[in-house]
């Protein structure tokens, strides 16, 4: 499942999984805000976020939508290319860098 605001991400997100061959019963993609996500709690094993935190106008609210979503038993994997401004989340990324 990949998850953005703009439909042009999604759409290449698209070109990219034909390019590999994924058959499209494995790929789900759709139009959808990160701080509030349209999935039943508990719904994914692993959530991941690359390069997206610093551009969430409440990145917090994100995170806590990412842990909703994400099993307790599953895992949330960031990638960042900063730290962000945001003094929890800032302090956060840099305890767990």
């Amino acid at each position: 499942v990949g998850v953005d605001l703009s439909q042009g991400m999604l759409d290449e997100a698209s070109a990219k999984a034909t390019r590999l061959s994924l058959p499209d019963s494995s790929i789900s993609l759709a139009i959808m805000d990160a701080q509030s996500l349209d999935f039943p709690d508990q719904s994914f094993d692993t959530v991941v976020d690359t390069f997206c935190l610093c551009v969430y106008p409440d990145p917090v609210k994100a995170l806590r939508e990412m842990g909703r979503v994400c099993k307790p038993s599953g895992k949330i994997l960031l990638l960042e290319n900063a730290v962000s401004r945001d003094a929890l989340l800032g302090s956060y990324m840099r305890a767990t860098a």
